[in-house]
Parts: structure tokens; C-alpha cells; sequence
């Protein structure tokens, strides 16, 4: 036990001799100060281009959520309902793609009716014509909306209130476009679930792990 305490004793003091050596022994060069400086300066600039950047995310999305609901309060006080919920669908997406994956470019099955449910993730506006990209649980098809084709009031109400992310049932006839998209000839749609705020960037997605978890 003496011997340890010993030992124990005559270290401590160079223990503290070594740290006191080290510490003013080392003495950055100029290079490495203006190195270090700059590091730190990148790192603050960042910090608060991230502030700014998570900043004008939310208030982006308070905006966007905003004019949705003036949208929902507008349909309803034309007679429409915004969360209708119900609707009969024949097809899943992917049950579209496989009955139909023999059809020629160009090619329409106009007898052939045909009903689609899903989440709107994609959009394309050419004057009269509108193609919608439909999603569900098993997959995509393109929605094709003709101005003549629909009721006088539906490419109105498709041009002015659906947005990305809403979701609405549509029924048709089925073609393949020319450059080989299948796709619901739309004669009739109706919104079953007008969102009020948009789909995450498709890049980054949801980064949020807390609320990614919350709502999967």
C-alpha cells in the first residue's frame, strides 16, 4: 500500500508536468489559426443559412395551406364537398396496367369503363388538355382530361382547385397515348380528399424522423 501511494503521489505531478509541456509546447501556425477560423466561420454561416432555410419552409407552407383553405370554403359554396370519401373504383393502378399492357400507342378501348382512386402526384397543363399522375397503394396511371370530354363546370374546377397531393376518384374510357402512357380517358372526376398542404420535396422527402415516424 506505501509503494502504491507512492507511486500514486510521484505521478500525479507528472501527470501535470506532461499536460503543462504539451499545452505550451503547441502553438498553432498562422496557416493553421486562419484555417481554424474559417472552419468556423462556415460552420456559423451554415447554421444560419439552415435557420433561414427551415424559416421560409414554414412559412411557405402556412401560405400554401392558406389558399387550400380557401379553395375548400369556395367549392363548398358552389354545392361541392371537398371530403367526399366514398367512391367506387374498378381498377387499382397496377390491375390497369396489367389488363391493359397490350395496348398499342395510340390506341383507345372507348367501350371500356373504367374507375381509378388515388393521391395526385404529378401535373401537366397544355390549354385544353390536363395530364394528372394518379397514385396508390400499388402503383401510378395518368390521368387525361379533355376539356370537351368532361361536363362543362369539371375542366374549370380541374384547372382552378386540384392540387398536387389532393385525391380524387376518375372515371373513363382507357388509351395509351402516342408516346406510350396508359391512361383513364377522364369523362367524370370528383375531389375526395382536398389536401391542405403539399407533397414533401421529392428530393429530401420527409426529414422530420419524429414526425416521418408519427405519420407513416
Amino acid at each position: 500500500m506505501e509503494v502504491l501511494k507512492t507511486w500514486r503521489a510521484s505521478s500525479f505531478p507528472f501527470k501535470q508536468f506532461v499536460l503543462h509541456h504539451f499545452h505550451s509546447s503547441f502553438r498553432p501556425s498562422a496557416i493553421t489559426r486562419s484555417r481554424i477560423i474559417f472552419a468556423q466561420q462556415q460552420q456559423q454561416q451554415r447554421g444560419r443559412r439552415s435557420k433561414s432555410t427551415i424559416s421560409t419552409n414554414t412559412s411557405d407552407r402556412e401560405a400554401v395551406r392558406a389558399i387550400r383553405i380557401k379553395k375548400v370554403e369556395e367549392l363548398r359554396s358552389r354545392g361541392y364537398e371537398p371530403y367526399a370519401y366514398s367512391w367506387e373504383r374498378t381498377h387499382t393502378a397496377a390491375q390497369l396496367q396489367d389488363v391493359y399492357k397490350d395496348l398499342e400507342n395510340g390506341e383507345m378501348r372507348a367501350e371500356d369503363s373504367v374507375s381509378a382512386a388515388g393521391r395526385i402526384t404529378g401535373r401537366r397543363a397544355f390549354g385544353k388538355l390536363v395530364f394528372l399522375t394518379l397514385s396508390d397503394d400499388t402503383g401510378n396511371i395518368q390521368l387525361y382530361f379533355e376539356k370537351e370530354s368532361l361536363p362543362a363546370d369539371q375542366f374549370e374546377q380541374l384547372k382552378k382547385f386540384i392540387d398536387l397531393s389532393d385525391i380524387i376518384g376518375a372515371s373513363g374510357s382507357i388509351k395509351r397515348t402516342e408516346k406510350g402512357e396508359l391512361s383513364v380517358f377522364v369523362k367524370f372526376f370528383t375531389i375526395l380528399t382536398k389536401s391542405l398542404l403539399p407533397l414533401p420535396d421529392k428530393f429530401h422527402g420527409l426529414t422530420d424522423d419524429n414526425k416521418r415516424y408519427r405519420h407513416r
